[in-house]
């Protein structure tokens, strides 16, 4: 055998090695191991992810941002219109008042016998001071009336001009403020309060009223007494004004308490004791000591304010008109301020009728506001008095009320009004 044959089988086997330990390398490589040089142990290999480093890093992407919606506006709701209620107006009708005298509420400020019929002779029955009733209807100076509120109760016929009537029921429109009422009373002298008396409650006069859907003030006053005020309070509609009424009907025992309690401050307080005494002045310019004329419901105490807005309202068959906001006129003093300071003329004066506002005597604090309250009120016959720019008598009433021998010693708590109607007779 020649050499180089030899060779060529020993080459054979070594080849056929070389293959199969390659292949087994390749073999493992497919298969994720390696051979481990000094363990002889398989190793995983790790295969790189998308998101390292066998590929690029790429950039971020900023962010887009995303337009915010405009929000589709809400349509504010539309301001609920409320009617103007319908029915009749009783002073275009012809009537004195804002609303008619039948169904309001009145008062015998003495005792006083009901008659069966105008002009007859007297029944069995006879009301007590303070006794209310309704008014069912108006003949000439005669009121047919109905006591309490039961329907079955007495009926009888009385003279009216002898009798209280609730302003408010027939004149709606006037802004009433009683003081001393809802809240306490503003009574006060030189600026000092009155013990017993600022700030409290005097009396009980505000309830709900039925004829007029609404809580409201008490505020008896003669009927013949009433008829002016309506005059006055028409005349300062007219040009965009309303009287506000404080006082009106004042029990005799409130009117004690006022006098005792300011004669007390006043033996304290020298200040007080001197002012309300600086002449021409005394203590009977600011408080009657007697019997007063809101005692027999022939005075009031108002102010004078500028209207801004108003309401119209119905009462059964009948509208009619408050006022829902206004202002008040700069006045000499605040309300019941019982010293010098509060003086519309200059001078104890009593004028008997009335004369142009630049023939008084006015006061160095009277203001404009003051100075048209008295010209709406004397223009109608009522009578101020000196030292109070918010005092006003109805002397003729209160001459009436005299001969009768009213002394408010009584208290009105109570009314019987109801819903104005169209009646043509009970």
């Amino acid at each position: 055998m020649k050499p180089t044959n030899i060779n060529k089988l020993i080459l054979i086997p070594i080849f056929f090695v070389a293959v199969i330990g390659i292949g087994f390398a390749i073999g493992y490589i497919f298969n994720g191991v390696s051979l481990d040089d000094e363990n002889c142990t398989e190793t995983p290999i790790e295969t790189a992810r998308p998101d390292q480093d066998a590929f690029e890093p790429q950039p971020t992407p900023e962010p887009v941002s995303t337009p915010t919606p405009t929000p589709t506006p809400t349509p504010s709701p539309s301001p609920t219109v409320t009617p103007t209620p319908t029915g009749y107006d009783y002073q275009q009708q012809g009537g004195l008042f804002e609303l008619p005298v039948v169904g309001a509420t009145g008062w015998v400020p003495t005792s006083t016998p009901i008659l069966q019929s105008p002009g007859t002779t007297p029944a069995a029955l006879t009301l007590s001071p303070g006794q209310g009733f309704t008014i069912l209807k108006e003949d000439g100076p005669w009121w047919k009336i109905r006591l309490g509120e039961d329907f079955n109760q007495s009926y009888g016929w009385i003279e009216h001009r002898h009798a209280f009537i609730n302003l408010p029921d027939v004149m709606p429109s006037i802004i009433y403020n009683i003081s001393g009422v809802v809240s306490g009373s503003v009574a006060r002298s030189s600026g000092y309060a009155i013990p017993g008396i600022t700030d409290e409650l005097l009396h009980n006069a505000h309830c709900f009223n039925p004829r007029l859907n609404d809580y409201e003030f008490i505020v008896p006053l003669l009927y013949s007494t009433s008829r002016k005020i309506a005059n006055v309070q028409r005349t300062a509609l007219e040009n965009g004004h309303s009287i506000i009424i404080y006082d009106a009907f004042r029990p005799r025992h409130v009117q004690q308490a006022i006098v005792a309690s300011l004669m007390a401050l006043m033996d304290e307080n020298q200040t007080v004791r001197d002012s309300i005494n600086t002449p021409p002045w005394n203590m009977s310019w600011f408080i009657s000591t007697g019997i007063s004329n809101h005692q027999r419901g022939a005075a009031v105490d108002v102010s004078l304010g500028r209207i801004i807005s108003t309401e119209v309202m119905l009462s059964g068959d009948f509208i009619f008109t408050i006022v829902t906001e206004y202002e008040q006129y700069v006045m000499p003093t605040a309300m019941h301020e019982l010293s010098p300071k509060a003086a519309i003329f200059s001078h104890p004066f009593r004028p008997t009728a009335f004369e142009a506002n630049d023939n008084f005597p006015f006061s160095d604090g009277a203001t404009e506001g003051a100075k048209l309250l008295q010209r709406y009120f004397m223009q109608e016959g009522f009578i101020p008095l000196a030292s109070e720019w918010w005092h006003f008598d109805d002397i003729e009433g209160a001459q009436i009320a005299r001969n009768l021998n009213v002394n408010g010693n009584f208290v009105v708590d109570q009314i019987y009004s109801e819903v104005a109607f169209f009646v043509d007779d009970y």
